[in-house]
């Protein structure tokens, strides 16, 4: 794979993984015309489509692709979805925008949700945590599967009757912002593909392509970083992410702690060493805020960075200095 750029100073929790290919081929883009591409967007359409043996369509951003989504189902304005607490702020806005009510439920986002099929919901809307893959619920109503964070295929992904994909910044795999909506029943596909309202750009699908034919080494990179995080040696003060048999794709990885007071102490541990770390649930809405589940992770939860563009010695500085922190004593913040 060809070299990831890095910066030299302080390790970001998150930072793009853009490869000298990808640059290069925006490059190029750049002075290209016209900036739409019909044809690059069936190829990367077809590419998706191979991988997952199901129709895709690709759309310029996530509120086009709900609006469609609603659209192709036949969704009413001000219908129901029931989600957990982890929505993804990309579909939080489409469904906003579209007039979907989205009705959030204190779930434990590592196991399969089950949701009330009382409160005439026309449909779930359910993720993969972390990457984690879960069999998603039989319902009530149409069953709408985000893979953002599985976006190759897994035994148990894949499941729902439609999947998506948000292709943003800090993706695994990325595509400026795009969306992917995957769906094996074909009518259903057509007429979301129908309701399309604007293809994305030239540059768009021209990243998209690049790091789609990259994107087993990308996810090899990134188990490999995971791989080495699972060895971390924890003195008893945090547990790590637990790697399943039917497979695992690592959009990140985190620490849980039982206690807050020592999850402090390590993130202000690492941030002086110049490694920041944060909650593995940053996304807050005032409707899940109090809810036990996001609470838990936001308070004992500690993300560490993952990337494919993490470098060996960048990583090697992680766990050693959280090393340090545990041959310390795993102190805890101070007062």
């Amino acid at each position: 794979m060809a070299s990831l750029k890095t910066s030299r100073n302080t390790i970001p929790l998150l930072r793009p993984d853009l490869t000298e290919q990808d640059w290069a081929v925006m490059d190029r883009q750049w002075g290209l015309a016209p900036f739409s591409d019909d044809d690059g967007v069936r190829h990367w359409e077809g590419m998706w489509s191979r991988i997952w043996e199901r129709r895709a369509i690709v759309f310029s951003d996530a509120v086009d692709a709900v609006r469609a989504l609603k659209t192709g189902m036949g969704w009413r304005d001000g219908v129901c979805v029931a989600t957990g607490t982890d929505l993804h702020p990309a579909w939080r806005e489409g469904c906003e925008q579209a007039w979907i009510r989205v009705v959030y439920h204190d779930v434990d986002p590592q196991l399969t949700p089950i949701f009330p099929d009382s409160s005439g919901y026309s449909g779930v809307w359910v993720g993969h945590h972390y990457g984690r893959p879960v069999l998603p619920p039989k319902g009530p109503g149409l069953v709408v599967e985000d893979v953002s964070s599985t976006p190759l295929p897994l035994p148990t992904t894949g499941q729902g009757d439609v999947q998506l994909m948000v292709l943003d910044g800090n993706a695994m795999i990325q595509g400026g912002g795009a969306v992917v909506i995957l769906c094996r029943d074909s009518g259903l596909a057509t007429r979301i593909a129908r309701a399309r309202a604007t293809l994305p750009s030239a540059l768009m699908v021209a990243l998209g392509i690049s790091q789609l034919t990259q994107c087993d080494l990308l996810m090899a990179r990134r188990a490999e970083l995971a791989d080495r995080y699972l060895a971390l040696r924890s003195g008893g003060w945090f547990a790590k992410p637990e790697k399943p048999a039917t497979g695992r794709y690592w959009s990140g990885f985190y620490l849980l702690f039982n206690d807050e007071g020592r999850k402090e102490g390590l993130r202000q541990f690492l941030a002086r060493g110049g490694i920041l770390s944060a909650s593995p649930w940053p996304f807050v809405f005032p409707e899940v805020r109090d809810m036990h589940w996001h609470r838990r992770l936001e308070t004992l939860g500690l993300a560490l960075p993952l990337y494919a563009s993490l470098s060996d010695a960048e990583q090697k500085h992680i766990i050693n200095r959280i090393h340090r922190w545990v041959n310390r004593g795993g102190p805890a913040v101070e007062a």
